[in-house]
């Protein structure tokens, strides 16, 4: 991808957006910062125009250049990284502009400014200045789940510490507390429903691409199709018995969990109420018809009706494919099943249904993405961080995220089906995200327990596509809040993703799908302005970010396949008394006994001032 780009002449620009009284701009006064235009006229090319101005700026305060000044056409460029510092400057760039801004957002400053901080944070000059006594202060650690309100304004004051904007999470959200028996807080985190798709994560997880991929264009064999499936634990069917905590599973049991998934699926629909549905054959191939009788009266909108239709058609068509398949017990009938002399696309397109139903399945409640994790001033340099990411991995969290959401009812399953759709939620396995590049300090090399039965926190690759320091994807923290509010007046007046609503099953980010239909309006309305190569160079996420997968138990991918009922664990998760020994052992007392560390006066060189809003009347943060 190019870094730098050929503006389009000043003359023109100023013709389509009605500049044509002003003398001699420039698109350095187009784009200076903070210059204002009014939102949404009503004149559509002039609001798409100044979209993509206000992007555009946001690009110049991010570090993009303006060569070529005097030039009706000047060359946009783009920030160079020569090294991995100067790329981790770069994001943390953008995101300290966007926390900015949230904190500029007249509510937020309210709250932060009247919030009393004093309570929940450690003085400096209270924590022990002795090795012995400092590894002895974390003894009474605790974890308090937030589910008051005293414990939401104290989490959401503690979450604009963060040196990401602040952000609500659709699905289930289960926040935690990390304190001290005296009611300090040593640190947070956020459990939340993860996103459906992210690849690396999903094929740590036993959800594979069924299809043949391609690596710089080249199509992958056969043998390698078969090493990336063995790499989730599938082996050829035999008479030997599989020990239920080998993490394996048989080519005959996955097939079989892909149909199981498919006559779930068909069973979550009103098909008693349905036109057109085969009952006969359904009930040969095992869907059971009475279970699908609505308790409630069924909502008749247009997405729900719809949505009916679509999965009807597509798993009972794909489970009457699989149920007609020949024996599959070893790699070679798979792949030629699949990909072989006998294979059909239908075949590929059947496996893939199932697959993806019961991924939508065990998604639901059964993996947790960690969507916020970390230390709270002033205790980040003493690898509280790594404790806290240890803590989730605890017998505690487990406990009561299923105690919230173990028997919890889908809402948009149930508005489908007509009638509650429970779904099952064992705590199997936690992912999340570094926040800077290839790797995380935080979840570099933390585990819990020891042996066979340790949980540890697995990097398994990166965010975004391409190779290297090339891998980019799509992100909305290049986008400042100006062009979003710029954004939603458009979207608003000219009635652009008016089927966008941000609820949680929709599917992709809300927000990410916005920005792909301003994109594709603004290349209908000013084509001789645009430059949609420009745009995504913008909008696409500058950097990869790691992933990390941790498995609770050694048949979690089994679970999470639907192959095992149940999670089974070899020995029970960790207490948190368990863990935080296990910490200090681990992190604290090497740390503190290294001299060269100087941890002490670490501790004392910090300004809780500049590193929490508003502390103690404060305006920093």
């Amino acid at each position: 991808m190019s870094r730098s780009y050929e503006l389009p002449d000043i003359d023109l620009v100023s013709e389509k957006i009605g500049l044509e009284g002003e003398k001699n701009v420039t698109w350095s006064q187009l784009l200076e910062y903070g210059k204002k235009f009014s939102i949404c006229l009503g004149k559509k090319q002039y609001d798409a125009a100044q979209i993509y101005f206000s992007v555009l700026r946001d690009a110049r305060e991010m570090g993009w250049k303006i060569r070529s000044i005097r030039s009706n056409k000047p060359i946009f460029v783009k920030p160079k990284f020569s090294n991995k510092e100067t790329r981790k400057e770069h994001i943390q760039k953008i995101l300290d502009l966007r926390v900015k801004e949230q904190k500029e957002i007249p509510t937020i400053r309210k709250f932060l400014s009247k919030f009393n901080s004093k309570d929940i944070i450690s003085e400096i000059e209270d924590l022990p200045k002795e090795k012995g006594a400092l590894t002895h202060w974390f003894d009474d650690i605790e974890i308090i789940p937030v589910v008051n309100e005293q414990q939401r304004e104290v989490f959401r004051y503690l979450r604009h510490s963060w040196r990401i904007p602040y952000s609500t999470t659709p699905g289930r959200t289960l926040s935690f507390i990390v304190q001290k028996s005296n009611k300090n807080v040593v640190g947070i985190f956020t459990l939340a429903s993860p996103t459906l798709w992210m690849s690396g994560r999903d094929e740590s997880l036993g959800f594979e691409n069924l299809a043949i991929i391609k690596n710089k264009g080249v199509k992958e064999t056969k043998s390698q199709w078969i090493e990336r499936w063995k790499k989730t634990g599938m082996k050829n069917t035999d008479n030997r018995r599989i020990h239920p905590h080998s993490g394996k599973y048989t080519i005959s049991e996955f097939i079989a969990s892909l149909k199981l998934a498919l006559i779930r699926r068909l069973e979550q629909l009103p098909l008693v109420e349905m036109d057109n549905i085969n009952e006969k054959l359904l009930n040969e191939m095992g869907v059971d018809l009475k279970i699908t009788k609505p308790q409630m009266k069924l909502s008749l909108t247009t997405n729900n009706i719809d949505k009916r239709k679509r999965l009807y058609s597509k798993c009972f068509e794909s489970l009457n494919i699989l149920n007609q398949a020949p024996q599959i017990n070893t790699f070679d009938d798979l792949w030629d099943y699949l990909h072989g002399e006998n294979s059909d696309e239908n075949h590929l397109r059947s496996m893939k249904q199932g697959l993806r139903e019961q991924k939508t399945h065990a998604f639901a409640g059964s993996l947790a993405d960690i969507s916020i994790c970390g230390a709270i001033p002033p205790y980040n340099p003493l690898r509280l961080g790594k404790l806290v990411a240890m803590l989730t991995m605890s017998d505690f969290v487990s406990k009561t995220w299923e105690e919230k959401y173990g028997d919890d009812v889908s809402v948009i399953a149930s508005a489908v089906a007509g009638r509650p759709i429970n779904r099952k939620s064992n705590f199997a396995a936690l992912a999340t995200t570094g926040l800077y590049g290839k790797g995380n300090i935080q979840y570099d090399r933390v585990k819990v327990g020891s042996g066979p039965t340790t949980r540890r926190m697995k990097k398994i690759g990166e965010t975004g596509e391409g190779e290297g320091d090339q891998r980019k994807g799509p992100s909305t923290l290049t986008i400042s809040l100006e062009s979003w509010n710029r954004i939603n007046a458009y979207c608003d007046t000219y009635d652009i993703a008016a089927n966008i609503s941000g609820k949680f099953g929709e599917g992709t980010s809300a927000r990410l799908r916005q920005l792909n239909a301003i994109r594709a309006s603004l290349i209908s309305e000013i084509p001789e302005i645009f430059d949609k190569d420009l745009w995504d160079n913008i909008v696409l996420n500058p950097f990869s970010r790691s992933i990390h997968v941790s498995l609770l138990s050694r048949n979690s991918t089994r679970y999470l396949l639907g192959i095992d009922n149940n999670v089974s664990h070899i020995e029970p998760l960790p207490t948190v008394h368990e863990i935080v020994e296990q910490w200090k052992e681990r992190w604290l007392i090497p740390l503190i006994n290294n001299e060269e560390a100087d941890i002490f006066e670490r501790i004392k060189k910090q300004d809780l001032a500049k590193l929490l809003p508003y502390y103690n009347g404060g305006i920093n943060g």
